[in-house]
């Protein structure tokens, strides 16, 4: 997925942050049911400068969405990229996503970001 605006990557780095630990991610999934478990927690999850893929389609710089979790919901990590992508834009504030976790939150989160560009690394199971 490429973006042609300006996005301020450091605040997108620091909202990555937030999603880090134990949280009610209800916002950021699809279809909720409502005997649905959203707590989740997230081990890792950052935005890093890409150093390992090249092609001729990629801009000049991209980055990496790396994210680790016990486990996810429907669309979770397309929201949760929609959202940073929407903070690193200057759409919603860093108060927002803090909000959207709390499992209280009537915020929208509406941009799901597109599949394309999308990578499974790794599953493990424990």
């Amino acid at each position: 997925m490429s973006i042609d605006e300006k996005l301020d990557i450091a605040l997108m780095n620091e909202g990555a942050n937030l999603f880090q630990g134990t949280h009610d991610f209800r916002r950021y999934c699809a279809e909720p049911k409502a005997s649905q478990n959203f707590i989740r927690t997230v081990e890792v999850c950052e935005i890093i400068e890409n150093k390992i893929y090249s092609s001729n389609f990629f801009p000049e710089q991209s980055y990496f969405f790396r994210i680790k979790s016990n486990g996810f919901l429907r669309y979770q990590v397309r929201l949760m990229m929609g959202q940073l992508i929407s903070l690193g834009k200057g759409e919603t504030t860093l108060d927002d996503l803090k909000e959207t976790l709390s499992g209280r939150s009537d915020i929208p989160v509406r941009y799901i970001a597109p599949s394309s560009g999308l990578i499974l690394n790794a599953v493990e199971f424990s």
